[in-house]
């Protein structure tokens, strides 16, 4: 049930992330969704988001052969644009099924951010991603 905690959050920073890109010049809502998938997870790598989630995200601290070991995510720019680009999609696909449910756009990018970070949870996604991106 902690992971519901985490969604929360990854809700919050999807708003942030909203509000950062609604300062920019991108006006088309369906690009302006992508983008914001795509920033979200890229930036989340360079402010050491994943890192943090190596070490304290439920998905891996529930692994307890590393707990209390500092692990570190790696990954290479390549896979990194890839991996946000994938985001970027599911942003434009989750959010355009969902803009006709949820007008405020407020409320849509912390649905998006948490219904992701909950379905990634329960398909085992952050599970796979503990044991092949965390290192020590």
């Amino acid at each position: 049930m902690y992971f519901l905690l985490e969604s929360l959050l990854v809700g919050i920073y999807s708003v942030l992330i909203f509000l950062f890109v609604s300062y920019s010049p991108i006006k088309n809502f369906y690009l302006r969704l992508f983008s914001i998938g795509f920033v979200k997870h890229f930036l989340g790598h360079y402010l050491n988001l994943d890192t943090y989630y190596c070490n304290f995200g439920s998905a891996c601290v529930s692994d307890n052969k590393f707990f209390g070991v500092v692990r570190k995510s790696v990954t290479n720019v390549s896979n990194l644009t890839l991996e946000s680009i994938g985001e970027g999609l599911l942003f434009l696909f989750l959010g355009s099924i969902l803009f006709t449910a949820i007008k405020n756009r407020f409320l849509l990018y912390f649905s998006i951010g948490f219904i992701l970070h909950t379905v990634f949870e329960l398909l085992g996604l952050h599970k796979k991603f503990c044991q092949d991106r965390c290192s020590l």
